[in-house]
């Protein structure tokens, strides 16, 4: 594997060698960003400016006496619906015995569920809010300590808590990063290629490289050459 650094002039000549495979993609992309605002559809916007999730996710934490806990109970539904749902039993976090006594009494209509949480019964976003109910003050802690985006996702993978993988945590400090969630803003600055099944066939697709020839790295580095 290399981690070699990839110049402006190596960007120029690996587009020149996929100008197919680039012209493809961008029109692609151009014609599914299109349609996604013209049909109302934003969600399936690729671009992180139009991702409606991120103003979902302001309205459900004004549901909640605290505004991080909303985000977090949204995000584990991905649904605005999921989120009043449960408004009145999780008004705060409970203990995880609470909390599943608290989700079997509840009914989750169609819609409950949004994005890549939706699983048969729930229980992708059950397993994730009783997770972060039982680990409350881990979660509020990282929401509200200093770090960048890469500095939290990690603090919250660690642990390896249910449900709380990747695109989970990824779309929580997303969401609480662009809300300015304890009281600073942040972003993520890679595209997070490594341990990925789409991005990473994707990156193939487009670029004619496995990542799991030339590793994550270098396909990141090409991707921060592509954006400058």
């Amino acid at each position: 594997m290399t981690t070699t650094a990839v110049t402006a002039d190596d960007l120029r000549r690996r587009v020149a060698d996929r100008r197919e495979e680039v012209r493809a993609f961008l029109e692609w992309s151009r014609a599914h960003e299109r349609d996604a605002l013209e049909t109302g559809e934003g969600w399936r916007s690729l671009r992180l400016e139009n991702r409606p999730d991120i103003k979902h996710a302001a309205e459900a934490a004004q549901l909640f006496p605290e505004a991080w806990w909303g985000v977090v109970v949204y995000t584990c539904f991905g649904s605005l619906v999921g989120a009043r749902v449960v408004n009145d039993a999780f008004r705060q976090p409970l203990p995880e015995p609470a909390a599943w006594d608290a989700l079997r009494s509840l009914s989750f209509p169609r819609g409950s569920i949004g994005h890549h949480r939706i699983q048969p019964g729930h229980v992708g976003a059950k397993k994730a809010l009783a997770a972060a109910s039982e680990h409350a003050d881990f979660f509020r802690d990282v929401l509200f300590s200093d770090g960048t985006f890469e500095e939290r996702y990690r603090r919250i993978r660690k642990p390896q808590l249910p449900q709380w993988g990747r695109t989970t945590t990824f779309d929580l400090l997303l969401r609480a990063g662009a809300l300015g969630v304890g009281g600073e803003r942040y972003a993520p600055t890679t595209a997070y290629l490594a341990g990925s099944t789409g991005p990473k066939k994707g990156f193939e697709k487009i670029w004619g490289v496995s990542l799991d020839r030339v590793g994550a790295e270098w396909g990141e580095r090409l991707l921060q050459a592509w954006t400058q």
